[in-house]
Order: C-alpha cells, then sequence, then structure tokens
C-alpha cells in the first residue's frame, strides 16, 4: 500500500486552487439564488474558507449562499493505481448556527479552470453527495477527517485533477426546510490553503496500489500491460514473470 497526501495551491496556483464562488447582495426567493449565476469569488485570507447561507430582510428571501472548491493535483497516482480508500480533511475554524441546523455536503464538479475560480463555475455542481456531515458533528478541534464513499474514488483523477466543491443541504436538495427569519443565517468556516505552510491546508489522503508488471512484458494478446489487472484470476502485483519473460 502507498499514501498520496495532496493540498490546494495557495491563492490560485498554477496548477490548483481552493476558494468560493458566491451569489450575495440580492434579495430572491430560495430558488433563484441556488439556480442562477454568481455575483462574485473568493480566494479568501487563511480562515476564511466556509459554506455559508443567510436570509435578507424580505420574508422567505435570501442576501447570500456561498459554495467552496478544492481541486487536488493527482495525476502522481498513474493510471496503473488501484484507490482502495480516499478521506477529505479540513481544518476547523468557526461555526456559526442561527435558526437553521444544515449538514455539509462534499459534492463532484466540473469548473471551467484546474487552478481558479470563475464566474459560471458557481453552478457547474452535481447533485449526488460523497459525504455529509451534520453541523453539530463538525469539529470545532481541529481536522475533520472524512472517508469518503466509492463514488468519491470513482472521481478521483489518477492522471489530472481531482475536483470537488462543498456546500450546505438545503443547496444539495433544492429545498429550503428551516424555519425562515430576517437575517438569520448559518456558516461553517475552515482553513484554506492560504494559511502558512500546510499544517491547517485542506488536503486529501489517498490510499492506493500500483500493479508492477514484469519490466520486459508490455503487452498481452496486444493490450498494453497496464491496463490488464489480472491474468488467470492472479492479480498483476503477485505476478513476477509470464510465459517466463522477466
Amino acid at each position: 500500500m502507498s499514501t498520496l497526501v495532496v493540498y490546494p495551491d495557495a491563492w490560485h496556483g498554477s496548477s490548483s486552487v481552493d476558494g468560493s464562488a458566491y451569489r450575495g447582495s440580492v434579495d430572491e426567493t430560495f430558488a433563484n439564488i441556488i439556480a442562477w449565476a454568481w455575483t462574485g469569488r473568493q480566494y479568501s485570507n487563511a480562515s476564511n474558507a466556509l459554506v455559508r447561507l443567510q436570509a435578507s430582510t424580505t420574508t422567505n428571501q435570501f442576501q447570500t449562499n456561498i459554495r467552496s472548491i478544492f481541486t487536488f493535483v493527482t495525476s502522481s497516482l498513474t493510471s496503473a493505481a488501484t484507490i482502495s480508500d480516499v478521506s477529505l480533511s479540513l481544518y476547523w475554524s468557526d461555526k456559526w448556527l442561527w435558526v437553521w441546523s444544515p449538514n455539509l455536503h462534499v459534492v463532484a464538479s466540473t469548473p471551467a479552470s484546474d487552478y481558479d475560480v470563475v464566474n459560471w463555475d458557481y453552478s457547474q455542481l452535481w447533485s449526488t453527495s460523497f459525504w455529509s456531515v451534520t453541523y453539530a458533528n463538525f469539529s470545532t478541534s481541529g481536522y475533520n477527517d472524512i472517508t469518503l464513499n466509492s463514488s468519491w474514488i470513482a472521481n478521483v483523477s489518477k492522471t489530472w485533477v481531482s475536483k470537488f466543491w462543498a456546500k450546505f443541504s438545503w443547496d444539495l436538495d433544492w429545498t429550503f426546510w428551516g424555519t425562515w427569519s430576517s437575517w438569520a443565517y448559518s456558516y461553517l468556516r475552515w482553513y484554506y490553503a492560504d494559511q502558512t505552510w500546510t499544517t491547517n491546508d485542506p488536503k486529501l489522503t489517498i490510499t492506493y496500489t500500483t500493479v508492477v508488471w514484469p519490466a520486459n512484458l508490455k503487452s498481452i494478446n496486444w493490450l498494453a500491460s497496464a491496463s490488464i489487472k489480472s491474468v488467470n484470476w492472479l492479480a498483476m502485483a503477485s505476478i513476477k514473470s509470464f510465459n517466463w519473460v522477466t
């Protein structure tokens, strides 16, 4: 078994990013603030990574919705890797609950850039949750280590950049089920990659194995060796030679 630990670039880097896209300074229905285009983005200071929903002063309308993005360069895995476990870790900075008690969800995304946040990214989120945690269970004593499900593992790129977003449960479900109150808001906040060093940065930890073929064996029956996982029910990792090729 091998382990790969990766972090986003600070600010908006040359290969990856963490940041937020939001719709804010508006006064509109929940359906509109969820579905309409963004009004801004932030790479933030070191402790300003968050998801947030805030009401306006107009009954049953809203002023701000914020979603956060993480991208990680995972190409060093290579296509030969078999991933067995993935976890995302977010280091708590702050949280606030007023009226509503939401869950935090992590989903896949299709941002326009691997290393920037641009205007249409606010709407480029999938609707399948890879993991969720309640507001109450979001730890206030360090890292929240999140072991993710099989859908998340399938979303990890072995040859390029893996891309994910975080958002609240009503944002995922397109349904606001809280009790509305004027100017009420809830948020979860964690450290961004802008924090000094990587001690508190968002991180992706991947446990994997890599198939190691006999050095001189390039293909079997015209199939590239890298694409073959077993021969006669034997895992590649256990095969030291094939037809006397070592």
